[in-house]
């Protein structure tokens, strides 16, 4: 299960951040998109491993579920501001594609 769903995510981010910017600008946003990712897995073990040997397993997971927690908030503004700029820009007649 655990392979599906990263298998079906990172295709989904991928498909989502490439359709999010210009032809011309895909290459540079693909290399970006897997550096990030590269150095997010391995920041987070690292830092997440000091924590762990300092803290113990039981307070790592309260901080892994406080960034959770943090990073779902801000999605929920991102969405709610997105939906907001998408109605301003049908009000202003915009029809759609990039802008």
């Amino acid at each position: 299960m655990y392979g599906l769903g990263v298998g079906a995510l990172f295709r989904a981010l991928q498909t989502w951040m490439l359709m999010a910017v210009a032809q011309e600008r895909r290459s540079a946003a693909s290399a970006t998109f897997y550096n990030m990712i590269d150095s997010g897995l391995w920041g987070g073990t690292i830092l997440f491993g000091l924590l762990a040997e300092k803290t113990g397993f039981g307070v790592l997971y309260g901080y892994s579920a406080a960034v959770m927690a943090v990073f779902l908030l801000l999605y929920g503004v991102s969405v709610i501001r997105g939906k907001t700029s998408h109605r301003a820009l049908a009000q202003a007649g915009y029809k759609g594609g990039r802008i």
